[in-house]
């Protein structure tokens, strides 16, 4: 029997098969684009050059994301991030620091998974997260930073 009997034959498992696939590559997000940012976002992109400027001299706690765009669960922590730069935009500064654009950034705080949060004050880490963090554990992170003095 060659692949076109079997086909004819099995069109319903070949139909489920495919379906799974489309599924399990659509949920790892192999091919899939992550989603763009809104350009409204306060969102700053920091690279080795503006670190200092950007997030040590920053008057304001900093939430800094490393991730990286074939990242799964990047792409999920993304929205919650840039929903935050909206929300608390008076508060704090958020950035995102894409891990295989600024490796060196991301070699200089030890981060060997993704997603990291850290979060700066007066340039210093004063807590990190690791893995999808929920948006009122960060928001909660954000505000106490921004209420102590250092």
């Amino acid at each position: 029997m060659n692949a076109l009997d079997w086909l004819k034959q099995n069109w319903v498992i070949a139909v489920i098969v495919v379906l799974a696939a489309w599924v399990l590559v659509g949920r790892m997000g192999w091919f899939s684009k992550p989603e763009p940012e809104d350009p409204a976002a306060p969102v700053l992109h920091p690279t080795v050059e503006t670190w200092e400027q950007l997030v040590v001299k920053s008057k304001k706690p900093v939430l800094v994301d490393f991730w990286a765009t074939w990242c799964g669960p990047c792409r999920m922590q993304g929205p919650i991030v840039t929903a935050l730069a909206k929300e608390l935009s008076a508060t704090a500064v958020v950035a995102k620091v894409d891990v295989d654009q600024q490796g060196q950034l991301a070699g200089r705080f030890g981060i060997s998974s993704i997603p990291s949060l850290l979060i700066f004050k007066d340039g210093k880490v004063v807590k990190s997260f690791l893995g999808v963090t929920s948006a009122e554990t960060l928001r909660s992170a954000l505000l106490n930073a921004a209420k102590t003095k250092q």
